[in-house]
């Protein structure tokens, strides 16, 4: 992958091209950003142009060498990452023992060494303290890249060793070009996949999948119900949690879509019960800017006539509660079954009573 096939973070490319251009390339740099927006892509066209045996231009990565190659399949000796275990909650002191030892090896084929830590902020106490022995000696010539969410879980030790660099939700044009670039061109389709994936290129893609909107139309239709069973939705969440695949990363980041989702439903059901209960007729102007299907904007509409605003704000708290209970890594199934259930009690009738 070409660096024009990069698309935002133009900041980055002319923060990390000047410092290699005057030779003032830092030993560490934090890539800081949601997830999905592109941190690992970046890191790993940055090394590859700084690993590449032919490159066509400074800083340009061929794509045919043996060096660029192995960086993509990961399989080059002096290029490697480290990240938690699947089943893990955390980066292992294990782990990051192997990955500092390999850091501190000679390289193999080049004058350096280039060492990704993915998912640095979920380093535990000794893995960050592991780290720090490379970060405050760094072999000469290596290269250290951590790749975070945010900074807040990170020693105050790692963060001031590291050359922050922050990379942003990318926005609507820069996401359209992307899902131009995967093939995706309907524009109701991009419309609906800019919108719900928040300038995330990663959970666009995820979502370009028709399952997640069967399932969201599941749910629109049983918020709009008198009565909700509790275990339809678990069933129809689940079901889709283990489409997604049979490793507990996809099936987390399938989860955390599914909430995010059902958040968005409950904030439009809540614009339309405070309409409701302002006496104000509710309209499609009380969902301007929602970019909702015309069937899902009726029914919320219709739905929100009968919902408290007490109920919305309380499931509001709820999901937002399962969200961070997901982040803990709980058992997805126990985080589903625990929110329906509290949402929609089996014996409580919806409404404003």
């Amino acid at each position: 992958m070409a660096w024009d096939q990069i698309h935002g973070h133009d900041r980055a490319k002319t923060l990390i091209f000047t410092a290699i251009q005057q030779g003032r390339l830092g030993h560490a740099y934090l890539f800081v950003g949601p997830d999905g927006v592109g941190k690992r892509r970046f890191a790993l066209e940055l090394a590859k142009s700084l690993l590449c045996e032919a490159p066509p231009s400074p800083l340009t990565a061929c794509g045919r060498c043996p060096a660029c190659q192995q960086v993509a399949a990961g399989t080059h000796p002096d290029f490697f990452t480290v990240r938690r275990e699947e089943d893990d909650n955390e980066l292992s002191i294990d782990s990051m023992r192997e990955f500092c030892y390999r850091l501190g090896l000679k390289p193999s084929r080049g004058s350096r060494n280039i060492g990704i830590v993915e998912e640095a902020d979920n380093m535990n106490a000794s893995s960050a303290n592991c780290f720090l022995k490379p970060l405050e000696e760094p072999p000469p010539g290596s290269l250290l890249i951590l790749l975070a969410t945010a900074t807040d879980q990170l020693l105050p030790t790692i963060l001031s060793r590291c050359q922050q660099i922050p990379f942003p939700p990318l926005s609507p044009q820069e996401m359209t070009a992307v899902l131009h670039d995967h093939g995706i061109s309907d524009p109701q389709q991009v419309r609906r996949l800019i919108r719900h994936s928040h300038g995330s290129p990663g959970r666009a893609l995820l979502l370009n999948d028709p399952l997640f909107w069967s399932v969201r139309q599941r749910l629109v239709v049983e918020l709009a119900k008198e009565r909700i069973d509790p275990t339809v939705l678990i069933s129809e969440c689940l079901g889709l949690i283990e489409a997604a695949g049979k490793s507990t990363t996809p099936q987390r980041e399938c989860a955390g879509i599914i909430l995010e989702q059902l958040l968005d439903l409950t904030r439009t059901l809540l614009r339309s019960s405070l309409a409701a209960e302002s006496a104000s007729a509710f309209s499609e102007k009380h969902l301007s800017g929602v970019d909702l299907e015309a069937e899902e904007q009726q029914l919320l509409a219709e739905a929100g006539q009968r919902i408290s605003v007490e109920n919305c704000l309380k499931w509001l708290d709820l999901i937002l509660a399962a969200r961070a209970q997901l982040a803990r890594y709980i058992q997805i199934a126990l985080v589903f079954e625990n929110l329906f259930d509290q949402m929609f009690p089996p014996t409580v009738l919806r409404g404003h009573g």
